[in-house]
């Protein structure tokens, strides 16, 4: 995205004037979503269903840019940025607009959104400030920048120890709180391709070594590598499950218990994916390739292949439900 300056921190931008009694109603209601799949495309993006991964509703948002997307943590809310359009809220599955955002900020070359844990704050990661700017949806204003030390920021994964920081060498671990900063780094061997935290720990996937590295969060700690011997490409966590789920580069994915590391299942997925996207109800587990738009749907107790599509120039899917 094009660079346009610097906005003061603390900004208002423009907002229906209900987006955070929408938002608000939305976390405190016990209504409960079957898993879906939101997968941006060119000039907007799709709802599929989170089963059979047929589309249930179509996105079309201004100009032909890919949307960056991500879903609340403890509501069925969609975030999505682009240029043109600003950051925008939806209400899922229907697409609903509850509020849209304006900021010189949003065009800093934000390459990911997270929202906090709490759901109170929607985190942007820029790699040209080398910072995340923190939104906040209370007040619909950016109440703030974190710088990220060291090289570009590729990734950000939010986890209860901080934010993690994707780098083409390792990864960083901030606090949200401004005044705090910078709490670990991590550097890895080779360029890194998937991360996931489990229990407290940062597994990470990179290009040279088989398996998975991993760190204890709480002090740094290098542990055992995890899954040694394997040739992998992404991975995925189930935290509140004990599984992680392995995806290798001959398309083969595997579930195992993170206590244990025993197998559960495995199973061969017919071609070569590139990324693993797991959220929602955890009911299933999804695996993508960008460059040949594949994804599939795989059933996370089981290994079973529940069903396959082939979509046209994807982004990363997010997936909601299960709340």
């Amino acid at each position: 995205m094009r660079s346009e300056g610097s906005a003061p921190l603390g900004t208002k931008f423009r907002a229906m004037k209900l987006d955070r009694v929408i938002l608000l109603f939305l976390a405190l209601t016990g209504i409960v979503w079957a898993d879906g799949l939101f997968v941006p495309q060119a000039g907007g993006g799709v709802v599929l269903d989170g089963r059979s991964l047929q589309e249930q509703k179509r996105l079309k948002l201004e100009g032909e840019e890919v949307p960056l997307a991500a879903v609340h943590s403890a509501a069925p809310v969609l975030a999505t940025l682009t240029e043109k359009g600003g950051l925008v809220f939806w209400n899922l599955p229907d697409l609903v607009e509850a509020s849209r955002h304006e900021s010189p900020l949003f065009s800093e070359g934000i390459v990911e959104l997270e929202f906090s844990l709490a759901g109170d704050k929607l985190y942007l990661l820029s790699s040209e400030l080398n910072a995340v700017v923190v939104f906040d949806l209370e007040k619909s204003e950016v109440s703030g920048v974190l710088p990220v030390p060291g090289s570009r920021p590729l990734g950000l994964e939010v986890a209860r120890q901080g934010l993690l920081v994707r780098q083409s060498d390792g990864v960083v671990l901030l606090s949200p709180q401004l005044e705090t900063g910078l709490l670990a780094q991590f550097r890895l061997p080779g360029n890194l391709l998937a991360t996931t935290v489990m229990e407290g720990e940062l597994c990470a996937v990179t290009d040279r070594n088989s398996g998975a590295q991993r760190f204890r969060l709480s002090d740094g700690k290098p542990l055992e590598l995890l899954a040694g011997g394997l040739s992998l490409k992404s991975i995925a966590a189930a935290d509140s499950r004990n599984l992680f789920f392995l995806l290798s580069r001959n398309g083969g994915l595997e579930s195992r218990s993170f206590s244990s590391e025993s197998s559960l299942w495995s199973s061969p997925l017919g071609e070569a994916f590139d990324r693993l996207v797991y959220g929602g109800a955890g009911e299933t587990i999804y695996a993508l390739n960008q460059e040949t738009g594949s994804v599939v749907a795989v059933e996370a107790r089981n290994g079973a292949i529940v069903s396959r599509t082939r979509l046209e120039s994807p982004g990363v899917p997010v997936v909601f439900g299960g709340l």
